[in-house]
């Protein structure tokens, strides 16, 4: 079985917990004998195929772009953040990339799709950041193969949705905090319609601890 992990960080590059949560995940289902795929905001145009359990401790990396498209296994966490930068500046890509509206184009007259083609195409930096991985996500996972998607937190879900659809494979969304938790009260409303979407067209919601999943339900009336 071979799973494609969908993040936002993984060790050495982490801004909080969910970098270590999919760490401890990957390594799991590697002694489970489950292949993963992990794709994370990057420099390049790059995933890593992970194995072995140690893989998760170097990851090796597939570049995708056609005149770099080698493996290469990271033997030191200052090669790995090299590659992929820094918590920051890995998501900083300057300029519109137009190319996900066409992605769209069979797909976003059928809600939930509308939803979320309307959020990614807002300009605030932080859902440019996500319209780019989505791009970014698509573009690679579209041609791995697999037999499950795992979307860590809203950042991911809607490459996880556009993955779903385009491959049928199914979606798993895990939940590690919502935007109540990260917000303190209400948040940002674009936010909430994408972790509820994504939660919704998800074949299977995991939460990060049962506080996490009442909020799920009470909130989102999801479960």
């Amino acid at each position: 079985m071979r799973v494609l992990a969908l993040t936002w960080e993984f060790p050495p590059v982490i801004t909080g917990g969910l970098g270590m949560a999919c760490y401890g995940m990957v390594k799991a289902l590697l002694k489970q004998g489950i292949e993963v795929d992990l794709i994370m905001p990057a420099k390049e145009a790059v995933y890593f195929q992970m194995r072995k359990v140690e893989d998760a401790d170097d990851p090796p990396a597939v570049f995708t772009d056609p005149g770099k498209r080698t493996s290469q296994t990271f033997a030191s966490a200052r090669e790995f953040r090299r590659l992929v930068g820094s918590p920051v500046s890995v998501y900083y890509i300057t300029g519109k990339r137009p190319g996900l509206k066409h992605k769209f184009v069979d797909i976003q007259q059928s809600s939930p799709f509308d939803c979320l083609f309307e959020v990614l195409s807002d300009q605030d930096y932080l859902f440019r950041q996500v319209r780019d991985y989505t791009e970014t996500a698509v573009d690679i996972g579209s041609n791995l193969d697999f037999d499950v998607i795992h979307a860590h937190d809203w950042l991911t879900y809607p490459a996880g949705m556009v993955l779903k659809k385009l491959t049928g494979r199914p979606l798993v969304a895990h939940m590690h905090a919502t935007e109540f938790d990260r917000a303190g009260g209400a948040g940002d409303g674009r936010i909430h319609n994408v972790e509820y979407i994504g939660m919704e067209y998800a074949d299977k919601v995991i939460a990060v601890s049962r506080y996490t999943a009442n909020i799920i339900t009470e909130k989102y009336c999801i479960g």
